[in-house]
């Protein structure tokens, strides 16, 4: 037993410094704060999504012959369909200021930069660009370019790369030439690679990552069982104590890449190429990673005080989606009873709502409603999917309370005596006074 509570110590002890490597890395942050610096886009429009998308036919009809639709379909096409231009603002500007650089400088460098690579229509009277370019065909682009160049900008500064002038010239100006150099360097090889990547598969840069690169990934990546294993390895992290942010850095490229790609087909009245894979995002981890909102749920029926008393205040946290009360407070944290349903009710409500939906049962969804992280499950999938996509969350959330409800009554049990005990403690300390 103290050999196993050993390599139990020594194996949370190795993977909280990964974990706390990865959580320093500064490419890794600036892509997380990038893409939640993003979330102001599509949490900005969703609620105007779901007004024009009500399904309501004399609502439509109005809508259409006011031209509100198109209005509002115009605004979604210019913020969640063309992410990829907020993506390399947002990851530049907070990979410089992690780097306590002029943010703003990193954040033009970047964008210029992503302009000059993308190909463009020019003819006598006009220059046009393809939007699709700045949407899911553009998401691993604009990390790309969103990480690596303010990184140069930063290099060169660090390494004197400057345009220095006189003390007697304003602050301003100094400030706003000082980077000139630099940016003259990081746009010529900007340019340089767009001629390179002429010669190359795909004709420019931004097909040949999306061709050569991004579709064998997002093949690969963006499929239900990948989702449903990712969430089981967050899952077992929390377990551990790491917080599953820790691997969201990596993965937000891939799910920012298939909600664009969504939203596209979307409004363009298509079929969505990732239905199961995103509509999963609201079914695996109900109330949190973990799907602990069904454990919570027991702990009323609970005939130890200790859960009775917790159930009280962890259910309306978890209930939107913030477990850390009950993680912390039960704790589910390296709580040998809770490994198991913290990792199997992801898998098992995953492959089974997978499986209803591949069946036809939820035929559609609208990716243009982003609702906000804290809405509890159940609404935001009626918001974006309907009852039927409400009904599989319920679905989900029985099966997780099925699989928790052994596992929590052997706690409860185990809770129950040691309260018993201590009180015949208390009851034969007092008898003796």
């Amino acid at each position: 037993m103290v050999t196993n509570n050993i390599s139990q110590s020594k194996f949370v002890v190795g993977m909280s410094k990964q974990a706390a490597k990865m959580n320093k890395n500064v490419a890794l942050k600036a892509l997380t704060q990038g893409f939640m610096g993003t979330t102001i886009i599509s949490l900005g429009v969703s609620l105007f999504s779901i007004i024009v998308n009500l399904p309501i036919k004399p609502w439509q009809t109005f809508l259409n012959a006011t031209k509100i639709f198109s209005t509002v379909n115009a605004a979604l096409s210019v913020t969640i369909s063309m992410l990829g231009i907020y993506v390399v603002m947002s990851v530049a500007y907070h990979f410089t200021k992690l780097k306590k650089e002029n943010p703003i400088t990193g954040v033009l460098i970047a964008t210029s930069v992503y302009f000059i690579l993308m190909p463009l229509s020019i003819n006598k009277t006009a220059t046009s660009i393809n939007i699709n370019y700045m949407g899911s065909n553009g998401i691993f682009t604009a990390v790309i370019v969103g990480l690596v160049a303010p990184a140069l900008y930063v290099w060169l500064t660090h390494k004197n790369l400057r345009v220095k002038l006189p003390a007697t010239v304003p602050p301003m100006v100094s400030e706003s030439l000082e980077p000139l150099w630099s940016a003259m360097f990081i746009f010529s090889l900007a340019m340089i690679i767009k001629y390179i990547f002429l010669f190359l598969p795909g004709g420019n840069f931004f097909d040949f990552i999306g061709d050569v690169i991004s579709a064998p990934l997002n093949h690969l990546a963006l499929t239900p069982l990948t989702y449903i294993l990712f969430g089981v390895l967050c899952n077992f992290l929390w377990w551990l104590g790491i917080h599953p942010a820790v691997l969201m850095g990596a993965s937000m490229p891939l799910l920012t890449a298939a909600t664009t790609a969504n939203v596209s087909a979307f409004l363009s009245g298509k079929a969505l190429p990732y239905l199961i894979f995103s509509a999963l995002g609201g079914l695996i981890n109900l109330g949190g990673a973990g799907n602990t909102i069904a454990l919570v749920s027991l702990f009323p029926f609970a005939k130890s005080d200790r859960y009775k008393s917790l159930g009280k205040l962890a259910f309306i946290p978890n209930l939107f989606n913030i477990n850390e009360p009950v993680v912390f407070g039960a704790p589910v944290i390296l709580n040998p009873f809770y490994v198991i349903p913290m990792v199997l009710t992801t898998l098992a409500s995953g492959l089974i709502t997978w499986g209803i939906m591949a069946l036809g049962f939820v035929p559609a969804l609208n990716p243009t409603v982003q609702p906000p992280y804290v809405l509890p499950n159940v609404i935001s999938n009626f918001l974006s999917g309907g009852w039927k996509f409400a009904a599989l969350a319920v679905i989900a959330y029985l099966i997780d309370i099925l699989i928790y409800y052994p596992f929590f009554k052997v706690a409860d049990n185990i809770a129950y005596k040691e309260e018993q005990e201590n009180l015949k403690k208390e009851e034969k300390k007092a008898e003796s006074k």
